[in-house]
């Protein structure tokens, strides 16, 4: 399922100035704070992702795979489990490493090992 997101106003409501949320089928409206820091955490977990996928050669899968523990940030590096479950080693530029870090730093949910996790990650359960 696509999920298009993006932040826009809505004059047409009877509060001009209130923010909105609006996803492919839905749309809400939210305090301008929370829904600033729901777009920006969105923007920038995008952004890392895209920036890594594209300057380290590696799979989507590969990258949506990597734990924290597992990135080099001095080196620029990390490893990844490829096809076959063979593991090599994956490297970025100082600029995609500047990215991650502000991702790091301030966008992600530092409870889980993955690096890029779901907007709202919850452990299953079975």
């Amino acid at each position: 399922m696509r999920h298009d997101v993006k932040l826009c106003n809505r004059s047409a409501q009877k509060n001009k100035n209130s923010l909105f949320i609006q996803c492919r089928r839905s749309s809400w409206p939210i305090n301008e704070v929370i829904a600033k820091s729901f777009y920006l955490a969105f923007v920038y977990r995008l952004h890392a992702l895209v920036r890594l996928f594209h300057t380290s050669g590696a799979r989507i899968s590969e990258i949506l795979g990597v734990n924290l523990e597992t990135l080099a940030r001095v080196n620029y590096k990390f490893q990844v489990i490829g096809k076959g479950n063979k593991q090599r080693w994956c490297f970025y530029s100082c600029e995609v490493a500047e990215v991650l870090e502000k991702y790091i730093k301030y966008y992600r949910h530092s409870e889980h090992l993955a690096l890029f996790t779901a907007q709202h990650p919850s452990a299953l359960s079975l």
